[in-house]
């Protein structure tokens, strides 16, 4: 777990999410959908996935309201602009190698992701 999620986001989510930022851009400025449908995690010795949770869901379920979530989270739209936010996965079994698989536009691209 990172101490920028922590700082960012407070202890509660980091005990509780994996927290991944995500940016995108478009080479030659066409538009594109973003959809966190198209991402999830997986534990790499179990193979497990995970789907992000709705932002909206975790800051009704946190015991102190933490409003910039939301706006911190990647945003669901359909744009040519550079966009960046952060993911939320839930904790759901303890591993330290994790994947962020994403299968937008027929595609699928599984990056390895290393703790801070």
């Amino acid at each position: 777990r990172s101490e920028s999620v922590r700082r960012i986001f407070g202890e509660e989510i980091d005990r509780n999410y994996i927290v991944v930022e995500v940016g995108f851009y478009s080479k030659n400025r066409a538009s594109f959908d973003v959809r966190h449908a198209d991402f999830a995690l997986r534990n790499r010795p179990s193979r497990k996935l995970v789907k992000p949770v709705d932002p909206e869901v975790i800051v009704s379920s946190l015991s102190s309201p933490l409003n910039s979530l939301v706006e911190k989270t990647l945003p669901q739209v359909s744009t040519s602009q550079a966009v960046a936010g952060y993911l939320f996965f839930p904790v759901t079994e303890a591993s330290a190698s994790f994947e962020l698989d994403y299968t937008g536009y027929g595609a699928w691209l599984t990056l390895p992701l290393r703790p801070e």
